[in-house]
């Protein structure tokens, strides 16, 4: 059987020039629709408060607030901190400055009222009593009293300055029989000061026991005396000072008034006015 000649395929023909440029000028056309669709929406939208609903899936943790303040802080940091070195060390200064002012104050206030709140007393005691003028050969005789005494100050961070007015009186039986006045001096903490008193006779007559006292010594006449003194005194810290009274009441023996004069007893006490 004969094979049939089959022609050879040709190429399809290409559409006409003017049919592309139809197509084109559609799409064009469908493009400025849709960009005038978009300008229209546009304008017409308006602020306001829109509700837009994610599906669930699409939904993602957010961070809290504050991690964009911490974030903030941190690349804030590096720059700040040349310039609040500076400040710091300064207030850093001023503060401990002032803690040790305060410190310091609180220390001597402290001190102050330790030492003012409850100030100890002077101590006193006599160490020796001896009479003058009595060799007098007149029937009243007018002698001298010369006592010694010692102060002692027991407080350690007060001074005891005792002032100008004080007086001492020596009695007999009850009996005022000399005065005189106390002496003014400066003593330290914690130090002692002798110190003598003279007292001036008073009466007239003397008592019978005190003549036959200064007069014989063999037998030996004892005789009890009675010291009394007040003065002001003014009690010193640094600058600092307060202003007491006080009231020194001494009672003392003696075995003669006459030449070796021994202490048999003596006691003083010390209070306040």
């Amino acid at each position: 059987m004969a094979e049939r000649f089959q022609p050879p395929l040709s190429p399809p023909a290409p559409p006409p020039q003017h049919a592309v440029a139809i197509e084109d000028q559609q799409y064009q056309n469908q493009v400025l629709v849709k960009q005038n669709e978009t300008e229209t929406q546009l304008a017409n939208f308006s602020a306001g408060t829109y509700v837009v609903q994610i599906p669930k899936d699409l939904i993602y943790r957010v961070p809290p607030p504050e991690n964009a303040y911490f974030v903030k802080n941190h690349q804030i940091a590096p720059q700040n901190n040349t310039k609040i070195r500076p400040c710091g060390c300064f207030s850093c200064c001023c503060i401990i400055i002032l803690v040790v002012i305060i410190v310091a104050m609180a220390i001597i206030v402290g001190s102050f009222f330790a030492a003012f709140s409850n100030p100890k007393d002077p101590t006193f005691s006599i160490q020796r009593v001896l009479v003058k003028n009595s060799s007098s050969t007149t029937h009243t005789p007018n002698p001298v009293y010369d006592i010694t005494l010692k102060a002692h100050n027991p407080n350690s961070r007060l001074d005891i300055s005792y002032k100008e007015g004080g007086t001492a009186s020596l009695s007999f039986k009850q009996n005022e029989i000399a005065s005189g006045s106390y002496p003014v001096f400066d003593q330290g903490s914690d130090d002692s000061e002798v110190f003598d008193i003279n007292l001036k006779e008073k009466t007239k007559v003397l008592p019978l026991e005190i003549k036959k006292s200064i007069k014989n010594d063999k037998p030996k006449v004892h005789v009890t005396f009675g010291l009394k003194m007040n003065f002001p005194t003014r009690l010193k810290f640094g600058i600092l000072y307060k202003k007491m009274v006080f009231q020194v009441t001494c009672k003392v023996t003696v075995d003669s008034l006459a030449k070796g004069t021994r202490l048999l007893s003596q006691q003083c006490d010390t209070k306040r006015l």
